[in-house]
């Protein structure tokens, strides 16, 4: 109480002011605590909320991989309780080669105390039915020291079946594609060949991978090139398919090509690219060409027997006709002649 005596009254003021001051501060610093707290415990039951209602599998294991956490979706996994589960993660892994790479990363975190790529395992629950997963995951470091892997795995076994499927019907089409005797190939917006087979580029000697890239106009003489785009820019524009029969020139040899033109759209339904195939028809073309010539020489034959008339003496070899006939028959061989060298 001297204590207080001792002092006047404005130091006893300012000693209470300070008091009351420092009451304030307390009374602040409480009350920002229990916000904080506040706070955390509503951002615990939100990520409470995301790990447990999460189609992610949520896990943390220690540095020699034994499981300490797995989250609700554990049943959907791997068929069976967390509590089942936490064993070591290895041994959910099947002997899909694939699975090193897991481990080595899982390693590689461990080791350098630094978040390494994401990664895919093939692994087996406690059923034996396996699902693909996507792992991404962090190390849990203190004072420079791993001391737990936390992370989280996206069932993808979907996905994988969906690739897979892809990829085998991709093969069967390019078995298909190979094995036809007809040109097919795409032409993308660019003007650039997409996608070639071997029948289309062994027309130009060539292999499809000399091909593939290369620019469309380069691969023809320009006049036939421009008449090529022209028929490629009429299905980028109207969406629909095109068929048309020309002659197209493939090094020294002209071949006779019927083409169809069809649009690949993207799924908004713009066109990206055009797929074409091309049948050899030469032989078809020429065909009906000396057929036009044959009928030509035989209308030229009874032209030629209605203006006069001839006879062969075989023994004699003595041609006997008249002077009409004999001119019309100088005009017939002329004509042979033409046809022959015209072929």
């Amino acid at each position: 109480m001297n204590h207080y005596h001792d002092k006047t009254q404005p130091q006893l003021i300012d000693e209470i002011e300070s008091l009351k001051k420092r009451i304030e501060e307390l009374e602040q610093a409480e009350f920002r605590y229990k916000q904080e707290e506040i706070t955390i415990k509503t951002n615990e039951i939100k990520l409470r909320n995301i790990i447990e209602h999460s189609s992610n599998l949520f896990y943390s294991h220690t540095p020699d991989h034994l499981i300490t956490y797995l989250s609700p979706q554990t049943r959907e996994f791997f068929d069976c309780e967390p509590e089942e589960a936490k064993m070591r993660w290895t041994e959910f892994l099947t002997e899909n080669p694939c699975n090193e790479i897991g481990l080595v990363s899982t390693g590689k975190a461990i080791e350098t105390c630094k978040i390494q790529p994401s990664y895919e395992l093939e692994l087996v629950g406690k059923r034996g039915r396996k699902l693909w997963v996507e792992v991404s995951e962090a190390p849990i470091v203190e004072n420079g020291k791993t001391v737990a892997i936390v992370g989280a795995l996206i069932d993808i076994t979907e996905r994988k079946q969906a690739e897979k499927t892809m990829r085998e019907s991709e093969e069967r089409y390019r078995t298909l594609t190979e094995a036809a005797q007809d040109a097919i190939f795409i032409i993308d917006r660019e003007d650039n060949i997409a996608f070639v087979n071997s029948f289309g580029a062994g027309l130009f000697g060539q292999a499809p991978i000399d091909l593939i890239g290369k620019s469309r106009s380069k691969m023809f003489p320009p006049e036939l090139a421009e008449q090529q785009n022209q028929s490629l820019q009429q299905v980028f524009k109207s969406g629909e398919s095109l068929q048309s029969d020309n002659k197209t020139v493939f090094g020294k040899n002209d071949v006779w090509l019927s083409t169809r033109l069809v649009p690949l759209k993207s799924d908004t339904g713009e066109v990206h690219a055009v797929l074409g195939i091309s049948r050899d028809i030469t032989e078809r073309k020429t065909g009906r060409a000396a057929a036009k010539d044959s009928e030509y020489l035989l209308r030229e034959s009874q032209k030629v027997a209605s203006l006069g008339s001839y006879v062969l003496d075989m023994p004699g070899s003595i041609w006997k006709s008249s002077p009409i006939s004999w001119m019309m028959y100088l005009v017939l061989i002329k004509t042979t002649i033409r046809i022959y060298l015209a072929g």
